[in-house]
């Protein structure tokens, strides 16, 4: 759900793991943040555990798992 949009950034709420694991890789560079709660995520075959507040920078074209 987009949440905000500049045509530069793009914000949006994205609430993932719901039905089990799902791999993404878009054209741009994505900064993700963990509002609440856990998540195990693979980019690029390295598995990082996150946890509120955590952040990850993905490169784009970088397929992940969440």
């Amino acid at each position: 759900m987009p949440l905000l949009d500049t045509g530069g950034v793009l914000i949006e709420r994205i609430a993932s793991g719901a039905v089990g694991p799902q791999t993404f890789q878009q054209p741009h560079d994505e900064w993700v943040m963990l509002v609440s709660g856990a998540a195990t995520i693979d980019v690029g075959g390295e598995t990082t555990q996150m946890s509120d507040g955590d952040w990850i920078v993905i490169p784009g074209g970088t397929a992940h798992t969440v």
